[in-house]
């Protein structure tokens, strides 16, 4: 038998609580996530229904929920990504890129309904439809069964220590509300989620030389653009890294391409036909110097298209009788507003080629400045009559005289100029590119 220190008692252990069910709660109803779908707008396919958390983008058939068939895209090109009741697109660094409404997306972006994702020569349009209003809360009264001895009663207070009591909370009340009428509550934002880094929205500044400058008047305020807080257009120089091998041998209209180029994407234009979008390294390179020259210089924000160049071998095709050694550009006329007309399907597009009226014609004036100031432009068609709506633009930009009478060749038809005219270039600017300097094998 154990011996007892003297003095002490054996402990006790106290006896069990009553056993008591925690009071049960309504569960929180579901969130109702917006209805998320994407849409390819260069092809008439059936639109993706973003129903898992991640959507992975590229050629890899095996680790893409979207597969697309384009040779500039990597295997895993980008992926789209919600997080809450939002979709974020985050690029993989391809090389060729992945474009937020013509911006180059760098860093994370939020994704809201209307937004164009360019991917090589893909265009996919993302739409979001907000989820329904939830009901506002009902309150509920929970019986959480208390016992009646658990708070004390209140004691009864006497009537000079209540009134001494009030006065005191009166006086600091007047002291408080002049003080509190002069803050400002602070803004409210939605938090940024831990697991998607932050950026900078700022642009980001280009290593590439900067573009020649140009002398342009003031953007008109009544330039179109995409809406309301739309972002400025991603307008950096390119990058080329293009090979210098792809040459124009003969004419124009009598030759072939060597080692033909393709013109890669650009967040500056959108390409027609892929198949009909080869030319010369020269011409490549040239046309996306004054197309990115032009996007800076202007305040056109729309949609630009590049429409026929040549084959990939040269050479007659369609109902051309040039665009044949790769030095032939046909660029679609500005928009007015900013977006080209659909339904039209011709060569895996829907764009429709704008009719006269639809057109923005300072824009376009803009467009000839841009490419002249390269020096490498040979000549610009377009038709006799749509060539006043031109001047009068030029005109209403305050445009000298001099530089118009060298620019365009209304309304003496037959004198040199710039912009000359060529019958049916009623919807876009035919530009032919000069030949590259001791090419002989360039006619």
């Amino acid at each position: 038998m154990p011996r007892r220190r003297p003095g002490r008692t054996p402990r006790q252990k106290p006896a069990a609580a009553p056993s008591q069910a925690p009071p049960r709660l309504a569960a929180d109803p579901p969130i109702d996530l917006p209805r998320a779908t994407l849409h390819r707008l260069d092809r008439d396919e059936p639109q993706v229904v973003l129903e898992r958390p991640v959507l992975h983008i590229g050629r890899a058939r095996d680790r893409c929920g979207l597969v697309l068939d384009d040779p500039d895209l990597a295997p895993q090109h980008c992926c789209l990504r919600r997080h809450l009741d939002r979709w974020w697109l985050l690029d993989r660094g391809a090389p060729a890129g992945t474009y937020l409404n013509n911006h180059r997306c760098r860093q994370p972006r939020e994704l809201h309904d209307g937004d164009r994702i360019s991917l090589g020569l893909c265009l996919l349009e993302f739409r979001c439809t907000p989820a329904p209003a939830l009901p506002r809360p009902v309150p509920v009264a929970l019986d959480l069964h208390l016992p009646s001895t658990a708070l004390p009663p209140l004691p009864t207070a006497r009537p000079a220590l209540l009134r001494t009591v009030l006065l005191t909370a009166l006086a600091a009340l007047a002291v408080t509300l002049p003080v509190a009428a002069n803050l400002t509550p602070p803004a409210t934002s939605r938090p940024v989620p831990s697991d998607i880094p932050t950026f900078d929205p700022s642009p980001v500044p280009s290593d590439s030389p900067t573009t020649p400058e140009l002398h342009h008047p003031p953007v008109p305020s009544d330039t179109p653009r995409h809406g309301p807080g739309a972002p400025a257009f991603l307008s950096e120089p390119p990058t080329l890294e293009l090979p210098g091998d792809a040459l124009a041998r003969g004419r124009p209209d009598d030759g072939h391409l060597e080692h033909a180029l393709r013109l890669p994407p650009s967040p500056d234009y959108l390409v027609r036909c892929p198949a009909h979008a080869h030319a010369s390294s020269r011409t490549a390179h040239e046309l996306m110097q004054a197309l990115s020259a032009f996007r800076s210089h202007s305040g056109y924000r729309g949609e630009l298209v590049v429409g026929d160049l040549s084959q990939a071998g040269g050479g007659r095709y369609g109902p051309h009788r040039s665009h044949q050694s790769g030095r032939d550009v046909d660029l679609w006329l500005p928009i007015s507003g900013g977006h080209y007309r659909r339904g039209c399907v011709r060569c895996g597009t829907d764009l429709c080629r704008p009719a006269p009226h639809e057109v923005d014609w300072r824009a376009t004036w803009q467009l000839v400045q841009a490419l002249a100031a390269r020096g490498s432009v040979q000549d610009i068609f377009l038709a006799w009559e749509l060539q006043p709506r031109l001047r009068s633009a030029a005109l209403a930009l305050a445009v000298p005289g001099p530089e118009l009478e060298q620019a365009i060749q209304h309304p003496v038809r037959g004198r040199p100029t710039l912009v000359k005219h060529a019958p049916g270039h009623t919807h876009h600017l035919h530009v032919r590119f000069r030949c590259p300097p001791g090419d002989p094998g360039c006619v």
